[in-house]
């Protein structure tokens, strides 16, 4: 019972998605003879909600490959260490990742967040 209602909201929540897509104007074509975005946009919606149904009645999660690129200074910001703020707050030693100021790395994405 409850996986039937999450996959008629799911089903909801995708119709949803859908009418928003036909409804924006954005998405036709800009150019004459040119293809505008909306039907990579449907068929990813589709995927994904074909992807989430698999999940919900079988329970594992469908493994995708890791197709992030981990040298986007954005990305790369996500594996950065964590502080612990309450440590940090009062002092307490190794509460803060060790700052190396001479790292070319550090300096060139600092650089490049600078000229933002």
């Amino acid at each position: 019972m409850v996986r039937r209602k999450t996959v008629d909201r799911l089903n909801a929540i995708r119709d949803s998605m859908i009418a928003g897509v036909w409804g924006n104007s954005n998405y036709d074509a800009q150019e004459e003879g040119k293809e505008g975005p909306r039907r990579e946009i449907l068929a990813r919606i589709d995927e994904q909600f074909q992807e989430t149904i698999e999940e919900v009645y079988t329970g594992k999660k469908v493994k995708k490959a890791d197709d992030i690129d981990w040298t986007d200074p954005f990305f790369k910001a996500i594996k950065s260490p964590r502080i612990n703020s309450e440590a940090a707050i009062t002092g307490e030693p190794g509460s803060m990742p060790e700052s190396k100021p001479d790292d070319p790395e550090r300096r060139k994405a600092m650089e490049a967040l600078d000229q933002l």
